[in-house]
């Protein structure tokens, strides 16, 4: 409880006093300074990731400490003096910076239409009841969608292209199934054709 009214203060009192630093964690020879963490706070909060809260501020002090000790344990082993790892380290913080970056900017820019969420939240919600047929190549599946335009049933061609009985003796059935429960490219078929109709070919 005591954090949760101290940490404000800290950020709001530190910008014109001259008084001594606090120290926030102190750890195997580590110290972090009310400073330290109010500055690498103000940062995170102004990237627009997250909202102030007592869980994010325990957080960024935990990331704080455990660099702190990665790299007190890298000093020990000497590695901070090695070009290869330093140059490690380097490229791994730059990839972090790069894909903090472009999600910040996918965040940032990404508009969906809303058509688009209406679509998502119906077939989110919805269950779909279908059948399908099996062919190796377009031009079998073509031939087979021919067929059922001019009179033949799924019952009776299911039991010409599957080997599976199940699959045969359902007339190709796949059951009723919700949104992510199938192959992507099955779905956007299923979710999307008007009801008793039969699609064109999907290779799956």
């Amino acid at each position: 409880m005591r954090m949760r009214a101290w940490i404000p203060l800290v950020v709001l009192a530190l910008a014109g006093c001259g008084r001594e630093k606090h120290i926030v964690a102190s750890f195997g020879g580590g110290k972090i300074t009310d400073e330290e963490f109010a500055a690498r706070y103000r940062e995170y909060l102004t990237s627009g990731s997250q909202r102030d809260n007592v869980l994010l501020r325990q957080q960024i002090l935990n990331n704080m400490i455990n660099e702190q000790l990665i790299y007190g344990a890298l000093s020990r082993q000497g590695l901070d003096r090695d070009r290869e790892c330093n140059d490690k380290v380097a490229e791994v913080a730059q990839k972090a910076m790069l894909i903090a970056y472009a999600r910040r900017i996918v965040t940032d820019t990404t508009v969906i239409p809303q058509e688009e969420l209406f679509r998502e939240f119906h077939a989110y919600n919805s269950k779909v009841t279908a059948r399908y047929l099996y062919a190796r190549t377009d031009s079998a599946a073509r031939a087979l969608k021919v067929r059922l335009d001019h009179g033949a049933t799924f019952e009776q061609l299911a039991k010409e292209v599957f080997e599976d009985p199940g699959l045969a003796g359902s007339g190709g059935s796949l059951g009723t199934f919700g949104w992510g429960d199938m192959e992507p490219a099955l779905e956007g078929v299923a979710f999307t054709i008007p009801v008793g109709t039969v699609s064109d070919p999907v290779k799956l």
